[in-house]
């Protein structure tokens, strides 16, 4: 990346001197005559222009690599879905903006102040006071926001996905999904959805609570949801940890009830990374699931981990 970078710039230092003085002539303008002084005044102010133009191209690139580093570019992220709640989601321009910035890694964090600024912060963590206070830390990594907010964003996120699919099976529910509220059992004589509860075994099975679990009797099918809001890096670590943690329980329960069984992984990084096979796994899920969901519909207050709360 360097090189590129380099040669770009030596491509804009030579297209802004040709463009501003094409019949300069900087190779020997000290060697001139003294009758030619104009020539020596043109030479020297090129050298200036060159100098000015090195010391603002360094400083973007300082900007871009420190302040404003890259976002994830995984092959397998897809970046439209990703994107998609800038024109879905009718937040207020600052909320985007602040969404944005945090995407961006460009909040004043501790971490920020400690490494950037540089005016003598600690980086630690306000919260945990472990880690550095990073915006990844901050979102999806700190010990302390793990035993409450983490716990209700995914609590919230996998009860909209029960409310979609009682809904799919035409149960009464709440008009508004953050208002619901999941039973533990719901079943009738064609299905059963099971909320958060631990599935017991003739084996024992040390991973057998799912998020949700849909027993459909009809056509003999068992599915295992469950739900996870990892760092952004760390979603394609999740799905494939996901769907070999609950293989035993598949097996099992299989022989069990005499099913067909299968892990449906929901993964969203906690900045908002869609996976291109979300779409896949969501399909498979009762109840037509958009990976933005109602985010039209959001409740009135923020119901989960806010960021700025921690800032």
């Amino acid at each position: 990346m360097l090189p590129v970078r380099l040669l770009w710039c030596l491509l804009t230092i030579g297209v802004c001197m040709w463009a501003a003085y094409p019949n300069i002539k900087i190779c020997r303008p000290l060697s001139l005559p003294e009758t030619s002084g104009m020539y020596v005044k043109t030479g020297i102010r090129g050298y200036i222009i060159i100098i000015i133009i090195i010391i603002i191209i360094i400083i973007i690139i300082i900007i871009k690599i420190i302040i404003n580093p890259k976002r994830i570019k995984e092959a397998d992220v897809d970046h439209h879905k990703t994107n998609q709640w800038l024109k879905s989601s009718g937040l207020k321009a600052e909320t985007e903006g602040f969404i944005v910035a945090t995407q961006d890694q460009s909040l004043a964090t501790r971490s920020y102040h400690a490494t950037i600024i540089e005016d003598g912060t600690s980086p630690l963590c306000r919260m945990c006071n472990k880690y550095d206070e990073t915006i990844d830390h901050i979102v999806s990594g700190c010990p302390e926001l793990a035993k409450t907010e983490y716990t209700h964003r995914h609590n919230k996120a996998a009860a909209y996905i029960h409310w979609k699919v009682c809904h799919n099976y035409n149960i009464k529910t709440s008009e508004k999904w953050y208002d619901h509220e999941p039973q533990k059992v719901t079943e009738n004589e064609d299905f059963t959805i099971l909320w958060d509860m631990p599935i017991h075994t003739d084996r024992k099975i040390t991973a057998n609570r799912p998020d949700i679990v849909i027993n459909d009797h009809k056509t003999k099918t068992c599915k295992f949801i469950d739900m996870a809001v990892p760092s952004d890096r760390n979603t394609s670590v999740k799905v494939t940890e996901k769907l070999s943690k609950y293989k035993d329980l598949e097996i099992e329960t299989s022989r069990m009830w005499g099913m067909r069984t299968e892990t449906i992984p929901v993964i969203i990084g906690a900045l908002g990374a869609i996976k291109k096979e979300l779409e896949t796994y969501l399909g498979s899920i009762p109840g037509q699931l958009s990976p933005h969901g109602d985010s039209v519909c959001r409740p009135p207050d923020r119901g989960g981990l806010f960021i700025g709360d921690c800032l």
